[in-house]
Formats: structure tokens, sequence, C-alpha cells
């Protein structure tokens, strides 16, 4: 049975939204949380520990964007929206990503190694600590959204409440003949549909005995005989494939092949408020003009890095040899730990003849047009917000979807060289970074930047609007116990 679904008539609701993860699995999650918000819904975030400083700093951020709502009632008055919270999820099983040792690993590009690491380091939680926190969390909503990585267990909870259930999804990955899904190569297109489904078989199996076993012992459910994708092709809740036509295949468009319940329309954007403007970075931008040397975004610090010095003076030999000047995102690494006193000392000499400038965080939508050039890891939210500004690239990827991600970008005509990070180094950088200044804002990766941002921004342009009313819909079917 497929629900139909349509947008809500003004009814306020509690709306939790569950995501875990890295920042880019979580943030898009949590942006559309605000625009939930701003319609006066009281909405909640549930997340890892590791994530609730980013909740928080986006919320505060973007209190200003909501100041008043409508008020539910026949006055016709307006009130404060309810605040975003945040509720816990037990366990931080992505948390390894932070430890030296995976790092290097990740760095050197030995992911068996890694994923073994990884399961040893996810026996360091209770599962059924973890599985029980989703119910604590989860608990009182009318509406549950999921993220991608917990988007079984969401749905198990939602089942035993009786609420509205919708997910969201970073990329294009449901079921199309159209195209093959990037992790499963296939060499004829017949085949497409099928590298959908043997993943997420693959799964299901994965997790099906642990999933039972919490439906039973924590919410007196039946088993589920089949896994989430058959139960969102059976009732047809909200899919939301939070992303651009550009990752749609050679075509660029959605698959005709898409379920009614499948809304696209492009990458999910922070507010411009999300991140504070650093005054200093600011004033380092504006002496720019005056040097006349262009601004290069070095997107590395949110990949690992081992040894932070040495990645500190990589940026500052390229800037160099380039005759441009830096902005280092430091992002989750470790670049500017306070007690790393060797890290602290090379950043400072690297600042002090203004070449380059290491910060935390940035505010894409403001940065990145001022930039000539950026090279980054070539997650799908850099990707997203390189791809908006219409800049030329130098991807730098390191496992999962990065390398994907990163041919991609080439496909488009906007990368001028694919450079693994772990063989990052000036003598590699130099050439495709010459490459886009020598084009000085006119040429062929240029051009392919401008044309690809005005395309990006034509089809994100009001679609958190469509985005929400998806969600809202979604309170009009609740899933029915026994899926």
């Amino acid at each position: 049975m497929i629900f139909k679904f349509e947008k809500n008539k003004g009814r306020k609701m509690k709306i939790v939204i569950v995501s875990i993860g890295t920042r880019g699995d979580v943030q898009p999650c949590l942006v559309l949380g605000l625009a939930l918000r701003s319609r006066g819904h009281e909405v909640v975030m549930a997340t890892e520990a590791r994530l609730r400083p980013l909740v928080d700093e986006m919320a505060q951020s973007s209190s200003s964007a909501a100041a008043t709502v409508p008020r539910d009632d026949d006055d016709g008055g307006f009130e404060a929206p309810p605040p975003l919270s945040w509720r816990l999820i037990e366990g931080d099983e992505t948390g390894i990503i932070d430890q030296p040792g995976i790092q290097e690993m990740l760095a050197e590009g030995k992911v068996m190694k890694m994923m073994r690491a990884s399961a040893e380091w996810k026996k360091k939680f209770d599962a059924s600590a973890i599985m029980k926190s989703y119910v604590s969390a989860l608990e009182g909503a009318d509406i549950v959204v999921a993220g991608p990585l917990c988007l079984t267990i969401a749905m198990c909870v939602a089942e035993k409440m009786g609420c509205g259930f919708a997910t969201i999804i970073p990329g294009p990955t449901l079921p199309t003949s159209e195209f093959p899904l990037w992790l499963v190569p296939v060499p004829c297109s017949c085949m497409n549909r099928w590298t959908y489904r043997v993943l997420f078989d693959a799964l299901w199996r994965q997790e099906r005995k642990r999933i039972n076993e919490f439906r039973k012992r924590e919410l007196d459910l039946p088993p589920m005989s089949t896994g989430p994708l058959a139960t969102l092709e059976r009732y047809g809740f909200p899919c939301i494939v939070a992303s651009s036509h550009v990752t749609c295949g050679p075509k660029m468009v959605v698959p005709s092949d898409y379920p009614p319940y499948a809304i696209m329309g492009g990458f999910i954007f922070p507010p411009d408020d999300a991140i504070d403007l650093d005054n200093r970075l600011v004033d380092f931008v504006e002496s720019s003009s005056s040097s006349n040397k262009p601004i290069v975004y070095l997107g590395w610090g949110s990949m690992p890095a081992p040894d932070p010095v040495r990645l500190i003076e990589l940026a500052r030999g390229l800037c160099d040899a380039a005759s441009c000047r830096g902005v280092l995102v430091a992002g989750w690494s470790n670049l500017l730990d306070p007690t790393n006193a060797r890290c602290a000392n090379a950043i400072e000499e690297a600042s002090r003849g203004e070449v380059l400038f290491v910060t935390k965080s940035v505010r894409h939508s403001w940065l990145l047009p001022r930039c000539a050039a950026l090279t980054h890891h070539c997650g799908i939210g850099t990707c997203a917000a390189a791809l908006r500004a219409g800049i030329p690239q130098i991807a730098c990827p390191v496992m999962v979807d990065q390398p994907h991600n990163a041919r991609l970008l080439k496909r488009l005509g906007v990368v001028a060289g694919i450079v693994p990070f772990g063989k990052l180094s000036v003598e590699r950088l130099l050439p495709p970074l010459k490459r886009i200044l020598d084009e000085d804002g006119n040429g062929p990766l240029c051009d392919a930047a401008r044309d690809l941002a005005n395309m990006i921004g034509k089809e994100s342009e009001g679609n958190l609007d469509r985005y929400a009313d998806a969600v809202e819909g979604a309170s009009r079917f609740p899933l029915p116990n026994g899926i």
C-alpha cells in the first residue's frame, strides 16, 4: 500500500530528527530541522554527544531567522517558535575517525585494516544501551525523520509509537535502472537496478538478527521479514533525496523511474549565519585584494592529519610556490590542538608572513566565492558548497564516496586534477593549481564551474520548503505495527 501525502494544514507538531555519523551526515538533517522550526513546530535533534556542539551552534546562530511564527489559534497573533533541542543517542560508532592510529590508516589508504579496527572500536560500546536510547530519544514524536545510518532502528521505534515517518538520504541511492550505484560497478546497464538491491540486501542481512531481537525485547513487535528498502517501497513514506541532479548519472536529471514518494530537489545548504564570521579572517581575505594575490581554500583539515605540522608546512609551501594566499580549514582534525606546541609554532610561523590563515570552520557561502580555487577531500558537503560557489577545484579524496565524488567533479569539468590525500605534495598539487590560477577567471574550468553554480543555485532555491512540506505530510500515515 502506498500512502499519499500532502502539506500539513498548519497544525504544530513535535518532530524528532535522528541522525548519527559525521558532520556531513548530520548537518543536512539539522538544517531541515531549523526550517521546520521556523514553521512553529517543536523540533528535537537526536544524535551522538560528539555532535551536540554542532546542534547548539547552529540552533543559536539561526535563532534570528525565525524570530516569530503565527500562533496556533484563531487570534491571528505571533509568538516565538519553540527552541530546537537535543537528545542523546548513546555510543559513537564513527568517532573512531578521530583516533590517531585510524588517521594514519586512512592517510595511507589502508581501508580494510581500518574496517577491522572499526569493528573492534564498536565493541567498546553497549549495543543494548545504544538501541534503548533510540526509544527515549524519539519519545513523544508526532513525526520521526531518520538519517541513513539509523534508518532501520528509527523505523522500528516509529512503528511502535504509531507516528508518522520520513527519511532523508544524502544521495541518489534509491533503485533505478538509469545508472548503477557507485559502490557496485557493473559491465551492463541491464544490471543497474540490481546494484542497489545487492547493497540493501547485504546491509539487511548484517543487521537483521540484532534488529529483530530489539523488536522482541524492547518493543514487543513481531520480527521484520524484509529490510528497510522493501518497507519503504511497500508503504511509500516520504524519502527526501537531499542531492543535486548532477549526481544522477550522465543525464543529470531525476530518474524517470523514481517513485512518487522520492522528493529530490537539490543539496541542503546551511543558513548564511550558521557559522559566525571571524573578523581576523575577513581582514585576511580583504587584504588579499591589495596584495594582488588570489585566495585558495585548503580543505584538508577535514581529512586525517597524522602529522599536522607537515600539513601546515605543505600548505605554506604550496602558497609560496603558487604566489597565492591560503585559508586552511582545520575541521575536526587536530590542527588547532592547543596542547601541540609544534603545531602551534608552525601555524604562528605560517601566519606571520600573512600567507596562510588557519581556522576551525568557515562560512562557505561567504568565503568560497572570494576564492580563486579550492582543494578538498571531496566529502559530499564540501562538494556541494564548492559547486554552488562556482570555482575550480583540486580533488584530494581519501575513502568511501570521496573517490567517486572526485571522478564526478572531474567529469563535470570543474576539477583541474585528482591528487589522493596520501600522495599530497607541493610537486603534485602545484601544476593543477597553477592551471586554475592561470585561467584568472576566464577559461574552460572557470566557465564550467560558473555554469554548474547557476544550475545548483536554481535547483536548490526554495527546496527547504518542499522538503519541509514532505515531512509535514508524513503525519497523515503512521507506520502500522507489523511492518
